[in-house]
């Protein structure tokens, strides 16, 4: 998968979640380490 299509996947998660990085996790089929890694790595932060 390409860098935008990762932003765009882990974004949909984090707000289908709401932000809840555990439930994102989850929706992604990832670890929460590789979660973190895609936050880090997308500069992805909760808008509230």
């Amino acid at each position: 998968m390409d860098r935008f299509t990762h932003k765009l996947f882990a974004g949909a998660a984090f707000e289908k979640a709401g932000w809840n990085k555990a439930k994102a996790a989850r929706l992604l089929d990832v670890s929460r380490g590789t979660l973190y890694k895609l936050i880090k790595e997308h500069n992805l932060e909760d808008p509230g």
